[in-house]
């Protein structure tokens, strides 16, 4: 075994490997370093955003896009391994960061939150499609983050090995198995200023295949809600017995007006993505951020376009 002594500029804290490229990829203080696996030698620095505080950062690879990932400080930074320039810049809470390189999604875990949640980024558009809240009573550490290709599954673990609660439920398991195809999110009311409140905010589902779906306890989460607000149940649930016929539409109307007060936000007209899962936890379809300041007087609402497209780039939504 050889050993190597290499130099670098300032501290070092995780690495990543890309073993299609042999490239290797070091955190440094809001910077990464390319080394070369072939000559052991530093070829690239790359500027990431984040802080100085290697410790809190997370890097991960996707050998089969060639795109590395990079978290620190609540932001996450999209790298071309290709040409070691930045593509793309989002924010995403969270310290843990792993790549499922089989559906092409990002994992990126929140630590030390009293309920913890998972970030789910869509690695072909690099828009965030979901947030899956953990169990609550727990310490999620960012490094307790694993994710099984073969067989689609995530597993996030109590990093410290105890619960806030006295709970024995450290692990907890994930599906990353796409969902049933057919039904979409067709259309979003964020902001209906025809109505008297915020309490009249929906959702519309569509059923573009060609038999019908039992969509009994499928959830819709919105996926732009802090960790806070999240605690008191913004997922909306479908009924038992609910079924979606072919070309079939069917409404989600605001979960949190009759749970709490008539006049609740559920989704929030400055910025709001949705996630629709079925009644197996399986990701099914999702929207990107959409916003509605109502300045338009009319009632004006989020349409895919045309009807029926399963598209999940932003230009497939039309405000109309």
């Amino acid at each position: 075994m050889a050993h190597l002594d290499l130099s670098f500029p300032t501290d070092t804290g995780a690495m990543a490997v890309n073993p299609t490229t042999n490239r290797v990829y070091i955190i440094g203080p809001a910077v990464v370093y390319v080394l070369d696996g072939a000559t052991n030698e530093i070829i690239a620095t790359i500027d990431v955003a984040g802080g100085i505080n290697t410790s809190y950062a997370s890097i991960a690879v996707n050998p089969e896009t060639n795109r590395v990932y990079y978290t620190a400080v609540g932001r996450t930074t999209v790298i071309d391994g290709e040409t070691n320039f930045v593509v793309a810049t989002f924010d995403a809470p969270g310290r843990g960061l792993k790549v499922n390189p089989t559906t092409n999604r990002i994992f990126i875990m929140a630590r030390d939150a009293p309920i913890g949640k998972i970030t789910i980024v869509d690695g072909d558009t690099n828009m965030l499609i979901d947030t899956v809240f953990l169990p609550s009573g727990q310490q999620w550490g960012g490094s307790g983050l694993a994710v099984n290709p073969v067989n689609n599954r995530v597993y996030i673990a109590n990093g410290f090995g105890w619960s806030l609660d006295g709970s024995t439920d450290p692990l907890y398991v994930m599906s990353d198995e796409p969902g049933p195809g057919g039904v979409i999110l067709s259309k979003v009311e964020l902001n209906p200023v025809d109505q008297s409140g915020i309490e009249y905010q929906w959702v519309e589902l569509y059923n573009t295949g060609a038999s019908e779906v039992d969509i009994s306890n499928w959830t819709l989460i919105p996926t732009g809600v802090d960790i806070e607000y999240g605690s008191v149940g913004l997922t909306a649930h479908i009924p038992q017995g609910s079924i979606l016929p072919p070309g079939g539409r069917y409404v989600v109307e605001n979960p949190v007006a009759s749970r709490f007060s008539s006049s609740q936000n559920w989704l929030d007209w400055t910025g709001e993505g949705l996630a629709l899962r079925d009644a197996q936890g399986r990701l099914v379809d999702w929207t990107p951020d959409l916003t509605d300041d109502g300045s338009g007087g009319t009632p004006e609402f989020w349409q895919r376009l045309p009807a029926g497209q399963s598209s999940h780039a932003p230009s497939a939504w039309e405000f109309k």
